[in-house]
């Protein structure tokens, strides 16, 4: 528990600390406790970044290990992959308009096309959950062999 009335409504000499010693001042303090619970069941953290295994090569499949997530309530998972015509590091916030989303490539694994050959590889994975989402994305692969 974050609050403790007793701790905050300390009296002094007959006379209410400076917090104040009504239930406006204990309600407006659980508010606050409330508004921390919250926050802390709301939020996503990843702590390991997604991976890309596999041989990357035309008609060859690739699987992400989509990394490490934590959040105070139930998580789902969404995966897109991306081709790309340059290398991107692992954890960028964007992709920058080098990368294009793979159309229908939405799954944890991505057998690849000729579409693909001679383009880096790389993986989204969004985590989500009621409140909100986060994506992060993996280091690209080498070119995709022929």
């Amino acid at each position: 528990k974050l609050i403790d009335e007793d701790w905050y409504l300390v009296k002094s000499g007959g006379s209410c600390s400076t917090l104040g010693c009504g239930t406006g001042a204990v309600n407006a303090l659980k508010s606050l406790q409330y508004a921390a619970e919250i926050s802390a069941t709301m939020a996503i953290t990843n702590s390991t970044l997604p991976t890309i295994t596999g041989t990357v090569g035309v008609r060859k499949t690739i699987s992400t290990k989509g990394g490490s997530w934590a959040s105070g309530s139930k998580l789902s998972y969404r995966f897109q992959w991306y081709s790309c015509s340059a290398r991107v590091v692992a954890g960028a916030d964007s992709l920058n308009g080098t990368c294009e989303s793979i159309v229908g490539a939405t799954k944890s694994s991505y057998k690849l096309s000729s579409a693909v050959s001679g383009k880096h590889l790389l993986v989204g994975v969004t985590a989500s959950n009621a409140f909100t989402s986060l994506t992060r994305f993996s280091a690209s692969t080498s070119t995709a062999a022929p």
